[in-house]
């Protein structure tokens, strides 16, 4: 492996990180809050230190990578953001470094659930690096699944079964900021616009961002800041419908400007699109939903996985098997919310349905085709590894959270929530008060195991060598 060439991007990715941290530090000055920019501060200069040092010891340059050096970027990439992002709440935790390390990757996996006092409002500077957290990790999901594509081809056992589509540059490792630069301004572009229109319709501006942030990377920026006081207006509608984007293929999403009939063609957009309808008439119908917005509101933020603009009495109302489910699920992989999970869904109905047709046709010889897989055995194999994985973790954290005290209930939903990165799920006021250092360790760890979705990263470093 090419440890070199990994630094070097890692470098490169912490230099940039500091920009925003010195925005942060200014506007905390700004407001007099000395302690809080201290923070921002250091965390600025550990980044341009770190990313100093790497890039003068490493020389990358005509240096090519392969899938190891991109994998092991990308790990030593969400933990070193993790480290860095974990500091400015440092104050704000009373110097719980594992309280901190637990917002910060709660805000860079998009989760959105927060263990801080919701007694005093966070700090305007806070609140936005939660902001610059959020972006920072939705577009770093959306870059390292298409630089995983495009280095590992179309036929990668467990990952979405698609091209890289043309969005304008050469999708290798050494475009990888490029790349993401992108993303972020789409991203930032998408949050902009959004808090405009938002701020018109007398919003407030800590209102319109936060609303607009974890509708733009599907995630909470702040739960107790929610969105139920528009989840019945047309704004939450809006809201909706920039959650449903945010969950769609990011690929498909710039190259449909071209050519609109890309995003109706891809089976998993189609996915989504009809587990939100299903969704909305199970709501609408069964779930004593209040009106036709509420339920559009409510479908859209648990098949992001956000929990957006779902209200509190909502929450216990709608039936926890309802909300596992579609909580579940998730966006395409090339999305904000990062997850595969859709297109494990498909692969298993179409082999459920050509055993349907084995049943039906005893004598008959029947092929499977999935999207032209030639070794459907291997990934069905790997599919149901993957599933057997996610499950057996769910389960063990369900397991630890009952023998802290909570039902079975609450630690179903925190347990499948940390690991899917749903905050309609992972409601952190349900761990009633069992939340130590090791449990809020082990609620880290599951969060970033759902978002790297690690089985198939360590999978995918196995296969080459």
């Amino acid at each position: 492996m090419n440890t070199f060439l990994v630094l070097n991007m890692l470098g490169r990715l912490l230099g940039l990180f500091s920009v925003p941290s010195l925005g942060c530090a200014l506007w905390a000055l700004s407001n007099d809050r000395y302690q809080q920019a201290s923070l921002f501060v250091l965390v600025m200069m550990m980044g341009v230190v770190v990313s100093a040092v790497l890039l003068i010891a490493t020389n990358a340059k005509n240096q090519k990578a392969g899938l190891q050096e991109t994998v092991t970027f990308l790990l030593s990439a969400w933990f070193s953001l993790a480290v860095f992002g974990a500091v400015p709440f440092l104050l704000r935790g009373d110097g719980s470094f594992v309280l901190a390390l637990f917002e910060a990757v709660s805000c860079l996996t998009t989760t959105g659930s927060t263990l801080l006092d919701d007694g005093t409002p966070l700090s305007s500077s806070l609140l936005f690096w939660r902001g610059i957290l959020h972006l920072t990790g939705a577009s770093l999901t959306i870059t390292g699944t298409l630089i995983l594509l495009a280095l590992s081809g179309k036929n990668t056992v467990g990952i979405q079964h698609t091209q890289a589509r043309h969005i304008g540059i050469s999708l290798r490792f050494s475009s990888f900021l490029n790349l993401f630069g992108l993303v972020c301004l789409s991203l930032i572009g998408l949050v902009i616009l959004t808090v405009i229109v938002l701020v018109l319709n007398d919003l407030s501006l800590r209102e319109a961002f936060s609303l607009s942030v974890g509708a733009a990377t599907t995630g909470e920026l702040l739960p107790y800041e929610s969105g139920a006081l528009v989840a019945e207006s047309w704004i939450g509608v809006l809201l909706s419908v920039i959650l449903l984007m945010a969950s769609l293929n990011m690929g498909l999403l710039l190259s449909s400007v071209r050519s609109p009939k890309l995003l109706w063609r891809d089976m998993e957009t189609v996915g989504i699109v009809a587990f939100f309808l299903l969704l909305l008439i199970i709501l609408f119908l069964f779930e004593n939903g209040s009106g036709v917005f509420l339920s559009i509101t409510e479908a859209a933020s648990i098949v992001s996985t956000s929990g957006l603009m779902i209200p509190d009495h909502r929450q216990v109302e709608i039936d926890i098997p309802v909300l596992i489910f579609f909580g579940f699920l998730g966006g395409s992989a090339i999305s904000a919310t990062g997850g595969i999970k859709i297109f494990r869904m498909r692969i298993l109905l179409a082999q459920a349905a050509h055993e349907f047709g084995r049943l039906s046709h005893p004598n008959s010889v029947l092929k499977f085709d999935f999207d032209g897989s030639k070794d459907h055995v291997r990934a069905m194999v790997s599919v149901w590894v993957y599933l057997i994985g996610f499950a057996g973790v769910a389960a063990l954290l369900a397991s630890y959270l009952s023998l802290l005290g909570l039902d079975f209930n609450n630690s179903m939903l925190v347990s499948v929530g940390a690991i899917t990165n749903s905050a309609a799920l992972f409601r952190t006021e349900l761990l009633d008060g069992y939340h130590g250092g090791l449990t809020q360790m082990i609620l880290t760890f599951s969060m970033l195991f759902g978002r790297l979705e690690l089985l198939l990263l360590f999978s995918l470093v196995i296969r080459t060598r």
